[in-house]
């Protein structure tokens, strides 16, 4: 969530000066398969493999008799695909070895090279099954299956990607299995690790509903949020934009410890951005998304004050009590 964020900000910090940056997150939760995640999941890591290791290698020489080899010598489709899936697996060999020189990371890659190189081979056999039980790979329930299968396939990649090492990684794995308790599952056990308030979790939830929600809606659309607020009403675009900007002040206030002195410095700081850039949109000074895009940015400068703010505060109470 931290890396495609800072990306998603990273992105629209460039496009207020008109550079348009590459998409590295595409919504990976919808992946349907792990092929389908990893051209959602870091797609300028996937983009470099492919153009500079795998096409080079798939066209080299030494692919090109092994292809030859095994159509020859191995009969139907699993002859073609095996040098392109050798390919394959190198590729995410490499990725793994990528991430960090350690063997957990070479794990990493072992265990997304073999499950899709598995798969590819195997696929032959999925389309006689699902056409023998009648099963419409289209369909709702159907797409529902294999996004799950594809987060528990990626979740126990992430073993070894968490792990301090290898065998760390697999011990994990076998007390997934052999110790696990369904009571460490229970909601109230889980709530209670994390020092959260009651308003803390609402501020989560709703922002996990929003969140999902325009996430569905840019999964079926295949629009970013920004383009299709551009085709709403003024009005619509605008409360949107302000809500959004409420929250944000509303959060860094409650950050602040509501101090009189940094509550001013920050609604200071929001009436400001809100000021420049309400009428200079209004008024079609400047572009509409380019305004909501600063007044994002006023919001990430409202929450960081208050935390540089409460920060200053807590060292003067340090030196306060180390003079007592």
């Amino acid at each position: 969530c931290d890396f495609s964020g800072g990306i998603d900000i990273t992105r629209g910090v460039a496009q207020l000066f008109g550079i348009d940056l590459a998409e590295n997150f595409r919504r990976p939760v919808f992946s349907t398969s792990l092929t389908d995640f990893w051209r959602r999941w870091h797609i300028t890591l996937g983009a470099w493999m492919r153009d500079y290791l795998f096409y080079p290698m798939s066209l080299s020489k030494p692919f090109g008799r092994l292809g030859r080899y095994t159509r020859k010598h191995i009969k139907g489709k699993l002859g073609k695909i095996i040098p392109t899936s050798l390919a394959t697996f190198i590729i995410y060999f490499v990725i793994g070895i990528w991430h960090g020189a350690n063997w957990r990371y070479v794990a990493f890659g072992f265990w997304n090279g073999m499950v899709i190189l598995v798969s590819t081979l195997l696929q032959p056999v999925s389309d006689k099954v699902v056409a023998g039980l009648h099963i419409e790979r289209k369909s709702a329930w159907y797409q529902v299956f294999s996004m799950l299968r594809t987060f528990v396939v990626v979740l126990i990649g992430y073993y070894f990607d968490i792990a301090d090492g290898f065998r760390a990684a697999m011990g994990m794995m076998a007390k997934s299995v052999t110790d696990l308790h369904l009571s460490q599952l229970r909601p109230g056990a889980v709530l209670e690790t994390l020092p959260l308030t009651k308003y803390d979790w609402a501020v989560l939830l709703f922002g996990t509903i929003v969140i999902f929600v325009a996430s569905v809606i840019q999964e079926r659309s295949q629009r970013t949020i920004r383009e299709i607020l551009d085709e709403k009403c003024l009005a619509l675009r605008w409360v949107v934009l302000l809500g959004g900007r409420i929250e944000a002040t509303v959060t860094a206030l409650r950050l602040s410890k509501n101090t009189m002195r940094t509550v001013r410095q920050n609604l200071l700081w929001a009436v400001l951005y809100n000021v420049i850039c309400i009428p200079a949109a209004a008024f079609g000074i400047v572009n509409p998304s380019m305004a909501a895009a600063a007044m994002t940015l006023s919001s990430n400068g409202v929450l960081l004050n208050s935390l540089r703010l409460q920060k200053a505060g807590e060292k003067k109470n340090e030196r306060r009590n180390g003079a007592d």
